[in-house]
């Protein structure tokens, strides 16, 4: 069906010529606002003329040679939707009840022809007229996010619904998007609702550009978004996610503060085994936090496994607070050597924790921390345990440091930092031995928060190094702005040494650069001799890996280099 656009003109269905002469000299009286009138006689003719456009307003008279006002509606609404005018109804004197039925049914107003002068006309047309736009105001409000113009949560899954019952009977494939902005809660903490406000209008807009109109994109409330991409088969539909996940990993500039966008996205498509619309937006649940699971700024493709894989998120979420009021979990260290002499000056402290005889990686563990607000009792019990263990050896290797790793998500409280402090007094530990480890592949929420943060400690006499350098977006910027005397090279440079000479050049050039700035070199995942030749060659510091010292709990933990 063509577009059709909405024009000037008052529709008068009237088959009594006398009646449709009468509107007319009685309309040449007053001002109005149509550029024509337009007559047609029967509902066939009406219909007739709205498939090319639809009027600001119209006249329907009850009684029609082919049937009468109401079929007249109830075939406009069935055709298009919805009736996209408003109509006043006229009726013979006498007939109020059945008016009253017709405003009922969808019209705005109605009028008796008998003695009709032209204020009563234009009054009539003029009430229709306000109570259509204010009826049309409320729908609207009902179907769509006040803040991003999307539909809504209530529209999307009506949508949904149809789509859905379509495919059952057109077989017509489609599918669903669930898109979650990653730590949105963090930029309304940090920079005020305001600024959240904006980048969700911000967000919005992109959605619509990167998807076609006969897609429908909804907010489904807080920061979540969804899309139904209709009539699409999965390889351009995953095209589409892939093309939306671009758009929407941006630095946008919002009342003057640069903020870091990504989305974690779900997709689904449409299956002729499910059998409830509602279940293909679990699915793309799902697969958004299997997205969020493995690092968030992706998209991952709904697949049966992630069933059994949220079941076992949940009830690790539900035994992780357990394990740590508990102190179930545990903390192994993996040494790090002085590259000239492989003597142990520092060692990592990394989380392990058993759960139903699986071991759970440290990355689910933090994410597991951080997405369910237990980030004050595991850090608490977290530096409490590296304080006491750190007390324990500083009579038998008194110039041993320990590294703990803080998520650049979370490095800018400096609630977490007094925690640090207090556990360390506690245990009458230096706060030279510590060394507080960020992930330079984490975002950093609030740049200038953390650069203070890590200025006061650093003051105290806490080493600062950035991990995992090189695999981020903002290394340069991060070294040239947080007070850093530690940078540890990321392993991925050293595991393809042999095929990759442009690797050992990336090596010499990271530690040539921080050595210009006063920082210290760590080589990280040293795996054989090459490797550690390697970052001997290229000037490196201290070295970590495997081939060196497998981490280890403390008890029976050996401070000695397994090779070299």
């Amino acid at each position: 069906m063509a577009t059709r656009k909405q024009n000037k003109n008052l529709l008068i269905v009237e088959d009594n010529l006398a009646d449709y002469v009468q509107y007319c000299r009685l309309l040449e009286t007053v001002t109005h606002d149509f550029d024509e009138l337009v007559h047609v006689e029967t509902i066939d003719s009406a219909l007739a003329y709205l498939e090319q456009a639809y009027p600001l307003a119209c006249i329907m008279d009850n009684v029609l040679p082919d049937g009468d006002a109401l079929t007249l509606m109830q075939r406009i609404a069935h055709v298009y939707g919805k009736i996209e005018f408003p109509i006043v109804v006229s009726t013979g004197y006498g007939n109020e009840r059945l008016a009253v039925e017709l405003l009922r049914q969808g019209a705005q107003d109605y009028m008796a022809k008998d003695q009709l002068r032209a204020i009563d006309l234009m009054s009539s047309l003029d009430h229709a007229v306000r109570t259509y736009e204010l009826s049309e105001q409320v729908n609207y409000l009902a179907f769509h996010d006040s803040l991003t113009g999307l539909v809504n949560r209530k529209l999307f899954m009506d949508r949904l619904q149809q789509t859905f019952a379509e495919l059952k009977r057109y077989k017509r494939a489609f599918s669903v998007l669930y898109i979650d902005l990653d730590h949105f809660k963090d930029v309304n903490d940090l920079y005020g609702h305001d600024v959240g406000d904006e980048l969700l209008e911000w967000v919005g807009e992109r959605l619509k550009e990167a998807t076609r109109e006969t897609d429908t994109v909804a907010r489904l409330g807080g920061d979540e978004f969804a899309i139904l991409l209709g009539d699409i088969n999965p390889e351009k539909a995953a095209y589409v996610t892939h093309k939306l996940v671009l758009a929407l990993t941006s630095v946008e500039n919002i009342h003057g503060h640069n903020i870091l966008i990504s989305p974690s996205v779900g997709l689904a498509h449409s299956d002729p085994e499910i059998e409830h619309s509602e279940d293909l937006l679990r699915r793309a649940d799902l697969a958004l936090y299997e997205s969020k699971r493995n690092g968030r700024g992706k998209y991952t493709i709904y697949s049966a496994n992630l069933e059994s894989s949220k079941l076992t998120r949940e009830q690790r979420r539900d035994a992780l607070y357990s394990a740590i009021l508990n102190k179930r979990l545990r903390v192994a260290y993996q040494p790090i050597f002085a590259t000239q002499s492989l003597s142990c000056e520092h060692v990592e402290a990394l989380v392990r924790w058993r759960h139903q005889g699986e071991d759970v990686s440290p990355l689910e563990i933090v994410d597991l921390v951080l997405d369910n607000s237990m980030g004050e009792v595991f850090h608490q019990w977290l530096f409490e345990d590296i304080a006491a263990q750190l007390s324990e050896w500083q009579e038998d290797y008194p110039n041993l440091h320990v590294a703990i790793n803080i998520p650049g998500s979370c490095c800018h409280e400096s609630a977490l930092f007094d925690a640090l402090l207090s556990a360390a007094n506690k245990y009458h530990v230096d706060p030279l031995k510590i060394i507080v480890e960020i992930t330079e592949s984490q975002k950093i929420l609030e740049p200038d928060e953390v650069k203070l943060r890590l200025g006061e400690a650093k003051a105290r006499g806490m080493g600062v190094a950035i991990d995992d350098f090189g695999t981020g977006f903002n290394s340069l910027e991060y070294l040239a702005s947080l007070p850093c005397n530690i940078l540890k090279i990321d392993q991925q440079f050293f595991f393809d040494l042999e095929s990759s000479a442009t690797n050992l050049k990336i090596i010499k050039g990271i530690t040539a650069l921080a050595h210009s700035l006063g920082l210290s070199v760590v080589a990280e995942g040293i795996k054989d001799e090459s490797a550690y030749l390697a970052a001997k060659d290229s000037g490196c510091d201290f070295v970590q890996g495997f081939w060196l010292a497998r981490p280890g709990f403390a008890q029976g933990l050996s401070m000695q280099a397994s090779a070299g």
